[in-house]
């Protein structure tokens, strides 16, 4: 009797719930060349960070590297999570997906006197808060982790700055 018990409990215990991340496909990294001079593109790209308030935490122009100093939080127009799902016998009911958030780099390249590349790097995050119980949910969830891929909202605002910016 107790073999059986225990056999019970153990299968119940081991599909008790899983959280299935289906990620979304991967975007490559944008890249724009204006046909600027670097420091003119440079000033433009530094401008974007100022106008929207987002604090830098590297800022070296001699490799062109620019960095968010904090995670910038988003959400699902900015960044595509794809799918998360959660299954088993403990399962209550689907993972609430929460806390979106992107860290953000940008590189700037002299390509030539008159050429400078820009790179805007976005990576992603979130966060899944997963329940369990049979008949009543677990206070607190479970917490998942996944990564997010960029739609490409926040790479079209810095082009668009620095396009703006050196029209004038």
């Amino acid at each position: 009797m107790r073999r059986l018990a225990f056999s019970m409990l153990a299968a119940m215990t081991s599909c008790a719930y899983s959280v299935h991340h289906t990620p979304a496909p991967t975007r490559p990294a944008a890249v724009r060349v204006f046909e600027r001079p670097f420091d003119d593109v440079w000033s433009a790209v530094v401008g974007w960070f100022a106008s929207s308030n987002i604090s830098l935490d590297k800022v070296e122009k001699a490799s062109g590297l620019l960095t968010a100093k904090y995670p910038l939080a988003t959400n699902d127009n900015a960044v595509d999570i794809g799918k998360v799902e959660s299954s088993g016998f403990w399962a209550y009911g689907d993972p609430e997906v929460t806390n979106h958030t992107v860290n953000l780099n940008v590189f700037a390249r002299q390509l030539g006197p008159q050429s400078t590349e820009v790179t805007v790097n976005v990576f992603g995050s979130f966060e899944a808060r997963v329940w369990w119980g049979l008949l009543v949910r677990n206070d607190p969830p479970s917490l998942y982790t996944g990564r997010s891929e960029s739609r490409g909202v926040i790479e079209a605002s810095v082009f668009a700055h620095v396009e703006r910016l050196l029209a004038q």
